[in-house]
């Protein structure tokens, strides 16, 4: 009888998407499991995209752990199945530990287990590589000369200027500016961002960015309930941005440390730095970004120090 409950709720949480075939688990076991992977899931404060990413992390962890139940596992086989992905780099490692956490502490705060086994599995230590994806103002100025289109050129620069991420950048529509009516106020407009988390926050434009988006609107006759980035109606999509990006750079022979390519989330992370070395208030940068926590801004400060003990010592 409680099988038959469970074969009514949605195909989500149908034991086929998130188990092996050769698992030995029973199909009780395995349907309970899946109606608390996916109520985890749906919590609503992950994204398509990090759901998309944490479906396929946990697929792949209860792959490797095919004979156990969720409510067996221990810290050592957390560990374990981590290690075990050696051809990745360890900021992936670290990212399948945090869904993992993630997932066995709500399994926790719902009492289907105990304690969480991924609570005494550490983070992989990395070294900061924050300096290395900032892109100077003078590589940013190449990148909108040479956009090929006005489209292309306002994506650029909306980037920098909000420090808006990729997502965020593909959903804003145009009732989402409010100009600023202030005299003299050189703000230019309140943008409403939906950001990670579903949170939502407010950035200002500033006043030269808000007056090219004022005339793109203008000139491509876009109404407010449309996206200011669009295909044929449609939000432009994160992969057509992160292209449009690459072949901007090509096009303005932008070339960084190791011959990376430049991705959208590099305008943030120049936003964010570029504002601080102009002397922005820290809590002033941590709103504009949507961070929940100052350690994360303070993370700019550190890569970017200003001085050093070489400022203070004598030529040898």
């Amino acid at each position: 009888m409680a099988i038959d409950k469970l074969k009514k709720l949605p195909e989500i949480v149908s034991d086929s998407n998130f188990f092996s075939e050769k698992s030995q688990l029973s199909h009780f076991i395995q349907s309970e499991q899946s109606i608390h992977i996916w109520a985890w899931l749906n919590q609503g404060h992950f994204s398509l995209k990090t759901k998309e990413v944490y479906i396929r992390i946990v697929k792949r962890f209860l792959r490797f752990n095919w004979h156990i139940s969720l409510k067996d596992i221990t810290p050592a086989l957390v560990t374990l199945y981590i290690r075990k992905l050696d051809k990745v780099s360890g900021s992936t490692r670290n990212l399948h530990r945090n869904c993992l956490s993630s997932l066995f502490q709500y399994l926790e705060n719902v009492d289907f287990i105990q304690k969480s086994p991924v609570k005494v599995v550490k983070q992989e230590r990395l070294p900061d590589t924050f300096v290395y994806k900032v892109l100077s103002v003078d590589q940013i100025k190449r990148m909108a000369a040479k956009s090929i289109s006005e489209r292309d050129r306002l994506i650029i620069k909306t980037l920098y200027f909000t420090g808006l991420r990729v997502s965020e950048l593909s959903k804003i529509k145009i009732r989402d500016f409010a100009e600023v009516q202030q005299k003299r106020n050189k703000s230019g407009a309140y943008l409403t961002v939906l950001g990670k988390g579903q949170k939502i926050r407010t950035v200002l434009t500033g006043q030269h960015l808000w007056k090219e988006i004022k005339k793109y609107i203008k000139k491509t006759a876009l109404k407010p309930q449309d996206f200011l980035f669009n295909y044929e109606g449609d939000a432009l999509s994160r992969i057509t941005i992160y292209k449009i990006i690459k072949q901007t750079t090509q096009l303005a022979q932008v070339k960084v440390p190791g011959d990376k390519t430049p991705s959208p989330h590099w305008f943030r992370h120049s936003s964010a730095i570029h504002a601080l070395e102009n002397g922005a208030d820290i809590h002033v940068v941590q709103t504009t970004l949507g961070h929940a926590s100052l350690a994360t801004t303070g993370q700019y400060l550190r890569s970017r120090p200003v001085k050093s003990n070489s400022n203070y010592l004598k030529k040898v």
